[in-house]
Parts: C-alpha cells; structure tokens; sequence
C-alpha cells in the first residue's frame, strides 16, 4: 500500500500526500518524542519530516518500504536536532560561566509534586538523560526495538545496516545503559 500511495503522489493525485502524512504521522510523532523531544519540538520535528519527504519522493526507489524510508528521514532529523541542541547548550553553559549576572534560580524547579511522582520523574529523567548519552546509532537502533517493536531486519533496514550490525548496537546500548543506571544507583 505503502508504495502505490509513493506512485500516485508522484503521478499528481493530490490526496495521495495527505494520505502519506495521515498514515504516517503517528510513527512520525512517536519516534519524535521518544527521542526526548519536547512536545513543540517533536511537532516541529514531524513537520520537517513531511516537508523533506514531500521534496524528495522522487528520490524513493522503492526498495524498501516507504515507512522505512520515512523511518529513517526521521531519525536523521531527530539526530540532526539533538546535535544542534546539544551544541546549544554547550554554548549557553559558556555564556553563564562568563556572565555576570547569571541567576541560579532560573533553573530550578519551584513546583512540589508528591513523594511518588517525585521518585518517578526522577527515575524517568535518570534513563532520559542515560538514553540522550548514548550513541545516535544505539539510541536509534534501541528506540526502533524497544519502542516501537521493530524487528532487527526492519531496523537494519532503517538505519542502512546489517542485522549484525543492529545486534551490535542493541548489545552494546544495553551494556552501556545498565552501567550508567548502576552507577546513578550508587550516587543516591
């Protein structure tokens, strides 16, 4: 279905694109926020996507899936944005050792949440901040398996690996996470 609905856009159905982002959007989306992104950045994301798939689907080939070219559109955004970010903040971390004037309040959170909920965004921003310090490629590859429920042929097909590969990734950011959740464990 995936591909008849490449070949109508491509022919100048006008719903066929519509099609496209209604059947996708929620992969789309989903992928997004499960990258860390916050809720506005995630839809911005998501917008991107569809406006480079819209651009480029003359260059699908058909090979694979389209939802696996989609797929991997996406996590490129998603990688590309976490680096930008990434370097932002290392630039705004520059700006406060160097300002004046810098407020340490500014960051904190004034809002007190119950006992249990407090413990569960902790444990949630532990393995957030855990998943943002692997790889791009393991997060993608543990995201895709985790997550979403992919198989290693479909993720190794939305990376543009192997299967090995994709077992590689998958073993090593397992091994990884479970040493940084360790030793968070001991920091408390």
């Amino acid at each position: 279905m995936d591909n008849t609905l490449h070949t109508r856009a491509l022919q100048g159905e006008e719903n066929a694109f519509r099609e496209i982002v209604d059947t996708h959007q929620v992969m789309v989306r989903s992928i997004t926020r499960k990258f860390g992104l916050s809720l506005e950045d995630a839809e911005d994301i998501a917008q991107i996507v569809f406006l480079d798939v819209f651009k480029n689907l003359h260059t699908f080939r058909g090979s694979a899936k389209l939802s696996t070219w989609i797929y991997r559109i996406t996590l490129t955004k998603c990688i590309d944005f976490t680096r930008k970010q990434k370097r932002r903040s290392k630039i705004l971390q520059i700006k406060d050792f160097f300002s004046l004037s810098g407020n340490e309040n500014e960051y904190k959170d004034t809002a007190q949440a119950p006992d249990k909920q407090f413990v569960a965004n902790e444990q949630k921003n532990i393995l957030y901040n855990a998943l943002a310090k692997l790889p791009d490629s393991q997060r993608s590859a543990l995201l895709l398996s985790k997550i979403e429920g992919l198989s290693q042929q479909e993720i190794a097909d939305t990376l543009g690996t192997t299967i090995p590969a994709v077992e590689s990734l998958l073993h090593r950011a397992k091994t990884t996470l479970r040493k940084t959740l360790q030793q968070n464990e001991f920091k408390d």
